[in-house]
């Protein structure tokens, strides 16, 4: 639906020039209470779509600019922009240089990446690829979806095997950004070989 903001009907009969200058007295608030204050004080139309502004805060803008400053003021870090459309009016789109944020996924989804890239960092290790300890593991990923930290909860009892498993870990890449709302550390329990536990690779005896 689309959702336009005007001022007054006295105040559009003109398109304010662009070296008029406004009082501007609007303060911190929702983005969509922001532009609707700007179009009260300027006289201008700004048409938007309102799920652009939903959720979306303004730090306002006080003090006395031009239309042009004061919307990049109440914009800011809002990852929009205003496209000049005619003669006063002006729409809100989203500014194509800003990537939109990723679609969230269910966490399930970022259990089995993680076990299979680590199944695959494990198979590349021949001291890990037999499958023959039983491991328990703690990683975190940061935004970029590499590792940030990582864990062995019980070391196998040969610190070269703990060795491998640490080193696997911290090289995880899941290729896609885990969403800064997602609960971390990840916990992840690979069983034996021997107790039917799915390997991401071929038992190394069964290799021609």
């Amino acid at each position: 639906m689309r959702k336009p903001v005007r001022g007054d009907a006295a105040g559009m009969d003109r398109a304010p020039c662009v070296e008029d200058t406004f009082d501007f007295d609007i303060g911190p608030q929702a983005l969509d209470g922001a532009i609707q204050a700007f179009g009260a004080t300027t006289g201008q139309s700004v048409i938007y779509d309102s799920s652009l502004t939903t959720g979306v805060a303004s730090a306002g803008a006080r003090g006395r600019f031009d239309a042009a400053e004061a919307l990049a003021r109440i914009l800011q870090d809002s990852g929009l922009r205003i496209r000049q459309v005619g003669q006063g009016a002006l729409v809100l789109t989203r500014d194509a240089a800003v990537e939109a944020p990723a679609p969230a996924r269910d966490p399930a989804w970022y259990y089995g990446a993680i076990q299979q890239r680590l199944g695959e960092a494990f198979c590349r290790r021949p001291e890990l690829a037999e499958g023959r300890h039983r491991l328990a593991v703690q990683l975190w990923f940061a935004a970029d979806g590499r590792t940030s930290r990582s864990r062995l909860l019980e070391s196998t009892g040969d610190a070269d095997v703990d060795a491998a498993v640490q080193e696997a870990m911290n090289g995880l890449a899941l290729g896609v950004p885990v969403p800064a709302r997602m609960e971390q550390p990840f916990t992840l329990l690979v069983l034996p070989r021997a107790t039917g536990y799915a390997w991401a690779c071929a038992a190394p005896e069964a290799a021609p």
